[in-house]
Formats: structure tokens, sequence, C-alpha cells
């Protein structure tokens, strides 16, 4: 019975969570996924560098063209798809820790 009341509460917490992001002014809203989307940007350079991969090797590794990849080291020009296939051609996890967002 625990577990369904756990499950409800979490629900209840995902849509709060959702609320509070759609009451955003468009330009808070547009200033904090661009936050978001530079993290990333910026964590997947430091893992390629990190593991000494050029651009060049992870192109030929994802099929990527190597100014798209130059692109979404600077965040932008890409999709969650090309995220994920640029992780896994690292060899890292796509996961994503999102912060809160304040209202």
């Amino acid at each position: 019975m625990s577990k369904i009341l756990e499950t409800v509460d979490n629900e209840k917490n995902d849509q709060n969570w959702l609320d509070q992001y759609c009451q955003l002014p468009k330009n808070k809203l547009r200033m904090e996924l661009h936050k978001i989307v530079l993290n990333i940007a910026v964590k997947i350079k430091q893992e390629r560098k990190k593991k000494k991969i050029s651009l060049d090797k992870l192109s030929l590794a994802t099929g990527i063209s190597k100014t798209a990849l130059i692109r979404i080291e600077k965040g932008s020009g890409y999709n969650i798809n090309t995220f994920i296939e640029v992780c896994f051609a690292l060899g890292v996890s796509p996961e994503i820790s999102f912060g809160e967002i304040e209202v």
C-alpha cells in the first residue's frame, strides 16, 4: 500500500513542478533552458577532451559531421537524440541532472 501512496506523491510532485515550469515567463524559461543546454555542451566537450578523442574521430564514430559536433560543443544545433548518440560514442551515460528552476 505504501508503494501506491509513494507513486501518487511522486506524481503530485511532478505535476507541481510542471505547473511551476509552465508559469515561468517565456524569457525566463528560455534563459533556464539555454543554461541547461550550455551546461550539457560544456560537459560533452570536457568528456571528449578528457578521453583525448578528436572531433574527427568522434565524427567517424557517430556519423555526425565535425561542423555539427563543433556546434554541439557550443550549445547549439542538436536534439536529444544527437546528445544521446554523442554520449554513447564517448562511453558516458547520457544522464542529465536538472537543477531546481526558481519561479
